[in-house]
């Protein structure tokens, strides 16, 4: 975009505007082809000059949602400059900028509005969002609840975050709506909300308070004797038992209580060679690839030209706001040249294997055509996450494409596949609820992960998958 647009937006000049079309009538079909551009639109949205912002979108609509080098859209932008009318304006041309259904979503941290309203002090905001939430009709009250109990990235939902910033209004609202189990949630340091306020009462006079009121509730501390000891793996067993007929495992899917579940940074050659060293016993001809590991070089079959060193760092480190913009800003076209490589070890597919979540789910963001993308060994995010037992970066994937449980790799062999393979009984029940239909996946030997189970002497598995 050249100076003179710029200018026009700026200024918010409808007539220099249609003065560039009229000399370039590709000048804004330039800007759009652009993977990631600051367009005239997110220029004029800054600024507040709404005819010309309207006058835009009626040009160009693609513009509403594009996103620029640092990630804002439009709307973003109007936001953090506080122009209200824009905002409002914006939601007129597409509500889908912002709708109700928009409280579902989270942040890469998978933290949901709430989570955001408590850490922010927002206390106002929060009683809006539970207010709303209440009164719509919003899937089922069963859902209301789950919404208010979702765990973010460190497994601390919103009544761990009240508890934490010793806000009992909060910790008040919220017990109305939440079952005995929600309450007593434990997060990443298997902390319940109880145990935070019992260790961290900076306020005696409010943890007192809040203290009660969880006690009240049922709440309990994670080393109670009268803390449920029921292991996942039966617990979730019995809900599959419980939940799915023989032919509902074909037909259902799981619904809106998916959740995700507890888990540093390898170099890229010593993760490939823990990929490697596991793909091994699933695929032979990998242990040719391993030879070129220790040479300090990649291996040729995973090398991308299409990837240079910054980008690698970038994945490996899992440093989106710095690195990864920075790159974008440089040249808005490094993701789509790394996408146009048929086989592509993507920064997604590193990410995954090092477990870094934020960064992940960034890039899904940006690129989701990575998340099935397979690297040049014929492995997809998914298939290297498992193999790197990245166990919360498996699930934070499938809550954004839960059909990449069916991803087929090399051989054919499905992230269900590996997971029957290695025997892990939690995580089998796991991706048979979020997708039973992957069970009728077969390998390229016609095998069905009955066979692998067998024969890898997975007897639970085997017990699990036919129950």
């Amino acid at each position: 975009m050249d100076e003179r647009m710029i200018e026009a937006a700026h200024m918010g000049d409808i007539n220099f505007l249609y003065e560039l079309i009229l000399n370039d009538p590709y000048v804004l079909q330039r800007i759009d082809d652009v993977p990631f551009f600051n367009t005239q639109l997110q220029v004029a949205t800054s600024v507040g000059h709404i005819e010309f912002m309207m006058e835009m979108i009626k040009l160009k609509p693609t513009f509403a949602r594009k996103l620029n080098q640092a990630g804002f859209s439009p709307m973003h932008l109007a936001l953090q400059n506080h122009r209200t009318h824009a905002v409002l304006r914006l939601l007129r041309f597409d509500e889908g900028l912002v709708c109700p259904e928009a409280i579902e979503d989270m942040t890469v941290r998978d933290e949901m509005v709430f989570h955001l309203a408590v850490e922010n002090d927002t206390f106002e905001a929060f009683q809006v969002l539970v207010g709303w939430l209440m009164r719509s009709c919003h899937e089922s009250a069963q859902w209301e609840k789950e919404l208010l109990s979702w765990a973010d990235i460190d497994d601390n939902t919103v009544l761990h975050i009240a508890a934490i910033r010793n806000r009992a209004g909060v910790v008040k609202v919220l017990l109305e709506h939440m079952r005995r189990d929600q309450i007593n949630a434990k997060n990443l340091e298997g902390l319940t909300a109880l145990d935070i306020q019992s260790q961290y009462p900076w306020n005696e006079r409010q943890a007192d308070r809040i203290i009660d009121m969880l006690s009240k509730a049922g709440g309990l501390s994670a080393s109670s004797s009268s803390f449920p000891n029921t292991s996942i793996s039966s617990f979730h067993i019995e809900s599959l038992k419980k939940k799915m007929s023989r032919s509902q495992k074909w037909a259902t899917r799981a619904g809106p209580e998916k959740k995700g579940m507890p888990h540093e940074i390898r170099n890229t050659f010593l993760f490939l060679e823990i990929s490697l060293d596991l793909g091994t016993n699933l695929f032979p001809q990998t242990k040719v690839f391993k030879s070129c590991i220790n040479c300090g070089q990649m291996p040729v079959l995973l090398q991308n030209t299409a990837m240079d060193e910054r980008m690698i760092e970038a994945a490996q480190t899992g440093d989106i706001i710095n690195l990864l913009y920075e790159l974008i800003l440089n040249d808005p076209y490094v993701l789509e040249r790394i996408d146009a490589v048929p086989f592509s070890h993507t920064p997604l597919h590193i990410a995954a294997s090092a477990g870094h979540i934020e960064f992940m789910m960034e890039m899904i963001k940006l690129k989701p055509t990575f998340a099935r993308k397979l690297n040049q060994a014929g492995f997809s995010p998914m298939h290297l996450a498992l193999q790197n037992d990245r166990t919360k970066a498996v699930l934070r994937l499938l809550r954004f494409d839960e059909g990449l449980v069916r991803v087929k790799g090399r051989e054919d062999l499905t992230p269900l596949h590996h997971v029957v393979q290695t025997g892990n009984v939690d995580l089998l029940v796991k991706l048979l609820k979020v997708c039973p239909e992957a069970i009728a996946d077969v390998t390229v030997r016609d095998e069905t992960v009955f066979h692998l189970a067998v024969k890898n002497d997975m007897f639970e598995a085997v017990g699990t998958m036919r129950q």
